[in-house]
């Protein structure tokens, strides 16, 4: 695999690569809202810093020496930084429209019908986000 492929899937937040003595540095501008999972990264990674677009953005440089083992971890972690919180979006999106529809079921449904209202799950992948356990928002270094 070449450089580019492994830097495609987020180049979209990245702003720069650095080589700072042993280690590498990739500095990212991800969105505000978005939060980093604990189990992703240790605090001595992840560097926050202040966004080139700071109403809407944060930015964090993500540190690992400079070795192919810790170069693919710190690219696997960002990437899964990225799904986790993009997966979060939609979810809450969805979240929205299904109140939405729910508002207008019980809006027009009798209570008889709706005391039999059920919900159901078609699959038992929700469980991988709940592995992730809880996110705590990177704050910007004084």
């Amino acid at each position: 695999m070449n450089f580019y492929s492994n830097i495609e899937p987020f180049i979209e937040y990245l702003l720069s690569i650095r080589k700072l003595e042993n280690y590498f540095s990739f500095d990212l501008e991800i969105p505000k809202t978005w939060g980093m999972p604990k189990s992703l990264a240790q605090t001595e990674q992840v560097v926050p810093f202040e966004s080139q677009q700071p109403t809407t953005h944060k930015g964090i440089s993500v540190v690992c020496e400079i070795t192919n083992e810790e170069i693919e971890k710190t690219i696997s972690m960002i990437l899964k930084l990225i799904k986790v919180n993009r997966e979060r979006e939609e979810k809450e999106i969805l979240f929205k429209e299904v109140v939405a529809d729910l508002k207008k079921t019980f809006e027009s449904t009798d209570l008889d019908s709706l005391k039999k209202l059920n919900f159901y799950i078609e699959n038992e992948d929700a469980k991988e986000l709940e592995d992730e356990g809880p996110t705590e928002t990177i704050g910007l270094v004084e």
